[in-house]
């Protein structure tokens, strides 16, 4: 098995009926690292793997449809599975929420902080993690991926972001993008400015030489059928949605 995401959830905003919020499991044959963690990602993680065979996890940032599993995972470790000092990677607001639902000793043993930023780089096993601060309101990562046991294979994940941030800034050479497409070019309204439009998705991604386009981050009221045609339209290639439990093998 080489690089692969599977996923979790990736309903934005809020879960709808069949799928929870943003979290991925990205595993290369060797390790398992768990990316963002928003409601309903913890039950699809546990149809894939055990929380202890998870060697790291890593928040993108901290508005909760992305990380509001974090303290029932830590009750889980603490109480019930006794696993300590997991390595948690994530912005300063997300350590400082998390300390605020938990309280500063609730931490630790259970996880091992380690405060990322823009530029950052973190080595999980064979995976090596780039990091990217994002067009959105809060500090906000998006993570590039590779692994030395599928040299050459590029996995990216855009987390939240508006306009004003590029896929390319990951690097011209990605294989595979999971990239958010909240809106439609349709869609008016304030809360547009810090998210995209699959239109928008779809441009960016192709003028980042991506080869492989995977579309998330679409509300529970979204028609995922139009934002996929949307993006295929400016990406000018096949474009894919991000659906719990599928694993794309990058």
């Amino acid at each position: 098995m080489g690089l692969g995401i599977t996923v979790l959830g990736s309903s934005g905003t809020w879960p709808s009926a069949t799928s929870g919020c943003s979290g991925y499991l990205v595993e290369d044959g060797a390790h398992r690292v768990w990316i963002d963690c928003g409601p309903g990602s913890f039950t699809a993680l546990q149809q894939h793997c055990e929380l202890r065979d998870v060697d790291a996890i890593v928040i993108t940032h901290e508005h909760p449809d992305h990380c509001g599993e974090l303290p029932v995972i830590r009750n889980a470790m603490l109480y019930g599975l006794h696993v300590e000092r997991m390595p948690f990677y994530a912005p300063r607001g997300v350590l400082a929420l998390l300390e605020t639902l938990v309280g500063s000793r609730g931490i630790t043993p259970s996880f091992q902080p380690k405060m990322i930023g823009d530029r950052s780089v973190a080595r999980i096993g064979g995976m090596k993690l780039g990091f990217s601060r994002t067009d959105h309101p809060v500090e906000t990562l998006a993570v590039r991926i590779e692994s030395e046991l599928d040299p050459g294979k590029v996995l990216v994940y855009s987390s939240d972001t508006g306009p004003g941030w590029s896929v390319g800034a990951l690097g011209d050479d990605i294989t595979l993008a999971l990239v958010e497409a909240t809106f439609l070019e349709a869609d008016t309204g304030e809360s547009t400015a810090v998210h995209r439009t699959a239109a928008f998705t779809g441009e960016d991604a192709r003028a980042a030489g991506v080869e492989r386009l995977v579309l998330t981050h679409i509300t529970p009221n979204g028609d995922p059928e139009a934002h996929r045609a949307e993006a295929a339209a400016s990406f000018r290639g096949e474009v894919e949605l991000a659906r719990p439990h599928e694993r794309f093998e990058v």
